[in-house]
């Protein structure tokens, strides 16, 4: 049996289907998010079990065994963006101003207006470089990519990543790198690359985590933004590099 390794291992019906799956052979349970990456232990067991010929669902970011965590499991699933409807550019504005005060406790030095037309100059370009993360019926964040950026060096470049207040610290801002990479791996793109705030301590710690290291410093609003980059290709031994 053959796969194709761009797409991830099914988490859905839905995603059974795509496939022409009616039932799996393997259900791999798992509280950590589910992340195509060879450092992640529950993603390499899948993938040598699918390279055996099984047919490997995951059910992931699963917490009701733990005593006390009362938080619900959600699953983020991704909506184009629309830069020509109010709502949607409302949203993007809304995330951007919020993020930055939310940061940086002030707005002196906000461009909204300058965030806009580079994400609608990215979005006319090509449309999958801006994602609404969805929870549900719900707005839930966003991904922005640039996927000019980087290109010539096989990487892809995350300008935004944002999670509204009410879905931080449930686990779920993962599926958003996650997002990621599933649309820049087949793109050829080999490493993930994004900037961070010397003063965002938390998202610093987040990305670390998940495997991103710090490659350099450039100036930023208020003090240094560390320039950070993780590998997404196939290659194990590039992860090491």
């Amino acid at each position: 049996m053959s796969f194709d390794r761009d797409l991830f291992l099914p988490v859905s019906r839905d995603d059974m289907a795509h496939r022409g799956w009616d039932d799996y052979d393997v259900l791999i349970i798992t509280g950590d998010a589910y992340v195509d990456h060879p450092s992640f232990g529950p993603t390499i067991i899948g993938r040598l079990l699918e390279d055996e010929g099984y047919r490997v669902a995951t059910l992931a970011q699963q917490h009701w065994w733990k005593k006390g965590d009362q938080r619900a499991d959600v699953n983020l699933w991704f909506a184009p963006f629309d830069l020509t409807q109010e709502a949607d550019r409302v949203f993007y504005q809304t995330c951007r101003e919020e993020a930055w005060q939310n940061l940086y406790g002030r707005l002196d030095r906000y461009n909204g207006t300058g965030f806009l037309d580079d994400a609608y100059a990215s979005w006319q370009e090509d449309p999958r470089s801006l994602s609404m993360a969805m929870a549900g019926n719900r707005r839930a964040g966003l991904l922005q990519l640039d996927p000019n950026r980087g290109a010539q060096e096989k990487k892809g470049y995350v300008s935004f990543l944002y999670l509204t207040p009410e879905q931080r610290h449930n686990g779920v801002g993962v599926q958003l790198i996650g997002k990621a990479v599933s649309l820049y791996r087949p793109l050829g793109r080999e490493r993930l690359q994004l900037s961070c705030s010397e003063a965002n301590q938390p998202a610093l710690s987040f990305y670390e985590k998940y495997g991103f290291r710090r490659t350099g410093a450039t100036a930023g609003a208020y003090g240094r933004l560390y320039e950070m980059e993780k590998y997404i290709g196939y290659d194990d031994q590039g992860a090491l590099d």
